[in-house]
């Protein structure tokens, strides 16, 4: 063995790079390191470059087209009709005439009408109540007699006229010269003021038997009594209302609607129908119990808006509204209502329901291949629950009417219900 040491120190020693290839820290670390661990990082790049090539030489799978899921909507055929114009507005009924009634007279209330009470009706020409007449009826004599004393008195001076006409044509020629003195002669003074007191005395008889007359409060139209606060011997003055009349033969309906559609209703920028005492239908809704309707007509546009909701103002007259048509419902003072509007025709416009149409007056078609269209209308008039519009929609076309969210062009659509179009109503025709 220790041959074999000095034979390898001999060997080191005498090899001409032994500095180098048998002392190096590389080769020492390749001495020591497992051959089985140098395998790992070849087999590591080799991995890498098999994977690479993969990678530049892999063909996409085809994708899967992912099937349309259809969206079940509830459509109405669209029809084109010609549809005379209509709008409803609201209003409260209030009566053509309201009357404080004041006594012309004093005195004590001596007879009283019957009627004469809150929710009562009178005619024209009923008489309300009656003054106590007697202090007017005395008045009424002493004026009569005062009358007659005049009457007397004048006719006495005319007398005297006589008189003195006859007295001046003996008096001198020269007299004639001065008309004062003429008109002293034959006294026209005297004259001019038995006939003034005469006048005078016409006039207070005149007035005495006015104020009789006025013991008698006489209702001026037919009416029903709104208030009232009178009793027999009550003593009344013309400085206190006794009663309230509003009149029955016709009541006003204040109506208000929008400002633009006064020209699709045909009034004028004077405020004048075009069309005389246009026709109008009042509707009372009593919920779930119906509704009653009365005709009515137009009677002005008024000239200023209302305050509130700065819309147009027409006046609705109703002809007997307390005495309606066999089953309707009489039409009380202080009732809000709707009014029912005519106007002008219009052709070839769409009816659809309020709801078909969206937000920014588009609607949703549904396509011959089932794909949502959207189309723009321009809105013509309402009338209750429908909307009148143009646009581009075809006679047939068929209208999404239910409720869509995040609906999209194009998208696929599933008629679950679809509803033929209304039949049309009165004043309409269908194309």
């Amino acid at each position: 063995m220790m041959e074999r040491l000095e034979q390898e120190n001999h060997s080191s020693s005498t090899s001409p790079q032994s500095g180098f290839s048998n002392g190096s820290p590389w080769k020492r670390f390749l001495e020591r390191v497992p051959k089985g661990m140098l395998a790992i990082p070849a087999i590591l790049l080799v991995g890498i470059i098999g994977a690479s090539l993969l990678i530049l030489i892999r063909q996409e799978p085809p994708r899967a087209q992912p099937e349309k899921v259809a969206l079940p909507v509830t459509a109405i055929t669209a029809r084109l009709v010609d549809a005379t114009v209509s709008t409803t507005g609201y209003g409260t009924v209030s009566a053509k005439r309201d009357l404080e009634v004041r006594p012309e007279v004093s005195g004590h209330i001596v007879e009283l009408l019957p009627a004469m009470e809150i929710g009562g009706r009178v005619s024209e020409g009923d008489t309300l109540f009656q003054i106590d007449p007697r202090d007017y009826e005395i008045a009424l004599e002493t004026e009569k007699a005062n009358l007659e004393r005049a009457r007397y008195e004048l006719k006495l001076e005319q007398g005297n006229q006589i008189v003195a006409q006859r007295e001046w044509k003996l008096l001198d020629k020269e007299l004639a010269q001065n008309p004062l003195g003429k008109e002293l002669a034959l006294r026209k003074p005297q004259l001019q003021e038995k006939e003034a007191a005469f006048a005078a005395a016409q006039s207070r008889v005149d007035k005495a038997r006015l104020d009789l007359d006025r013991t008698l409060v006489k209702a001026p139209f037919s009416g029903v009594v709104l208030e009232e606060s009178l009793e027999v011997g009550r003593y009344v003055s013309p400085s206190s209302a006794v009663a309230r009349l509003a009149s029955t033969d016709e009541f006003y309906v204040t109506v208000q609607i929008p400002q633009d559609e006064l020209p699709s209703l045909g009034f004028t920028p004077a405020g004048a129908p075009t069309i005389a005492d246009r026709s109008a239908k009042i509707i009372q809704r009593f919920g779930a119990k119906g509704e009653s309707e009365r005709d009515g007509r137009v009677v002005r546009l008024l000239g200023d808006v209302d305050e509130r909701g700065r819309m147009a103002q027409l006046i609705v007259s109703v002809r007997s509204p307390l005495d309606p048509p066999r089953g309707e419902v009489p039409l009380l003072l202080g009732t809000y209502v709707g009014v029912q509007l005519s106007g002008e025709t219009v052709e070839d416009v769409i009816r659809l329901p309020r709801y078909a149409v969206r937000e920014g007056d588009v609607i949703y078609l549904i396509g011959s291949d089932n794909h949502l269209r959207t189309v723009a209308v321009e809105k013509i008039f309402s009338h209750l629950d429908d909307v009148f519009v143009r646009g581009d929609v075809r006679d047939g076309d068929r209208v999404v009417t239910s409720q869509l969210r995040d609906a999209l062009e194009g998208s696929l659509l599933r008629i679950t219900r679809l509803d033929e179009n209304l039949l049309p109503e009165s004043g309409e025709n269908s194309k």
